[in-house]
C-alpha cells in the first residue's frame, strides 16, 4: 500500500480545475452586477445584483460571493424622494419592470438576470461538493484562525492539503490494522478476515482499493479442494460465534469495526472527488457539442 501514499495529483488536479471554474463564474457575476447598473435608469423599478462575502468567520467558504437581488424604489414625503433598496424574494426575472424607460431594456435586464441565475445554479452544484468536503476535513483538523479573508485558490489550497494528509493517513491505519489482522490470524485457511487490496484500470489516486475479504473452501473442476480467497460486505457475519479462543475474536471484532469506520470515511472522500470529476467534465462535453 505504501503506493499509495502520494501526493495525489489527481484530486489536486480536479480542484484546481473546479477552482478555476468558480473563478470564471465569480468574473462574469462581477461583469453582471455592472451591466445592470449601467444600462438600467437611476430610478425606482431598477432590478440589481449585489455580491457578499462572509466575514473573516467564515474564510473558508467557497460559495463566496453570494448573490443578493434588489430592487430600487421611493422613499420620502411631499418634498424630497430617496432611492431604497429592498430584497428580492422570489424569481427576479419576473420581476423585471417593464413601463416607461425599462420598456425598451426590459429583454436585455432579464436575459442578464436570467444568465447570472443559471450560473449561480451550477456554481452551486460544485459548491455544495466542495462544502460537504469541508465538513468533513473540519471533523478531523482545526481549522487555523487566519484573521483574514481568504481568496478561493488559498482555500483550495487549504482544502487540497487536508484532503491528502487524511486520506494518507487512513491509508497508513489500514495498512497497520491489516498487518495486525494477518498477525492474529497466521496462514490460509478457511474463513480468515483479512483486507485485499486492489488497483483498477485507471490508476486513480484511490488506488489501491480496500476491501474486506474471506477464505473460503472450494472445489475445482477436476474435484480437488482448494481454497480461495472470496470478497465479502459483513466481514463480521464470518466470524465464528462459539470461538475456542473468545479474547482473539473478539481483537479481530474491534479491528474489524475501527476499519469499518476508516472505510466509510475514505469512501466518502472517493464519492465527493469522483462527483467533482463527473460535472467537471460534463459540463465540458455539453459545451463542445
Amino acid at each position: 500500500m505504501d503506493q499509495g501514499l502520494s501526493s495525489r495529483p489527481q484530486i489536486s488536479h480536479i480542484i484546481d480545475s473546479v477552482l478555476d471554474l468558480l473563478n470564471i463564474y465569480n468574473e462574469r457575476f462581477e461583469e453582471i452586477q455592472e451591466e445592470l447598473r449601467v444600462v438600467q435608469p437611476r430610478e425606482a423599478g431598477a432590478t440589481l445584483m449585489y455580491l457578499s462575502r462572509h466575514s473573516e468567520k467564515q474564510p473558508t467558504c467557497f460559495g463566496c460571493p453570494h448573490i443578493d437581488w434588489k430592487r430600487t424604489g421611493l422613499t420620502g414625503g411631499k418634498g424630497e424622494k430617496f432611492l431604497t433598496l429592498r430584497r428580492i424574494t422570489g424569481n427576479p426575472v419576473m420581476q423585471v419592470r417593464r413601463q416607461g424607460r425599462f420598456l425598451d431594456i426590459h429583454d436585455q435586464v432579464q436575459a442578464l438576470i436570467g444568465e447570472a441565475r443559471d450560473l449561480e445554479a451550477e456554481k452551486k452544484k460544485f459548491t455544495k461538493v466542495l462544502g460537504n468536503l469541508s465538513r468533513m476535513i473540519s471533523y478531523r483538523f482545526d481549522v487555523p484562525e487566519f484573521g483574514e479573508r481568504l481568496d478561493l485558490y488559498e482555500r483550495g489550497e487549504i482544502l487540497k492539503e487536508h484532503i491528502i494528509l487524511r486520506l494518507n493517513d487512513i491509508d497508513h491505519s489500514l495498512q497497520r490494522w491489516s498487518q495486525e489482522l494477518n498477525e492474529l490470524q497466521p496462514g490460509t485457511f478457511p474463513l480468515k478476515v483479512f483486507l485485499a487490496f486492489r488497483r483498477c484500470s485507471r490508476g486513480c489516486d484511490f488506488c489501491p482499493h480496500p476491501h474486506w475479504a474471506i477464505y473460503r473452501k472450494v472445489r475445482g473442476e477436476s474435484g480437488e479442494t482448494k481454497i480461495e480467497a472470496v470478497r465479502v460486505e459483513k466481514p463480521l457475519v464470518s466470524l465464528p460465534r462459539n470461538p475456542k479462543d473468545p479474547e482473539k475474536v473478539d481483537k479481530i471484532r474491534s479491528i474489524v469495526r475501527n476499519v469499518q469506520s476508516l472505510l466509510r470515511e475514505r469512501e466518502g472522500y472517493s464519492d465527493k472527488v469522483s462527483s467533482l470529476t463527473r460535472m467537471y467534465r460534463a459540463k465540458f462535453e455539453l459545451a463542445h457539442r
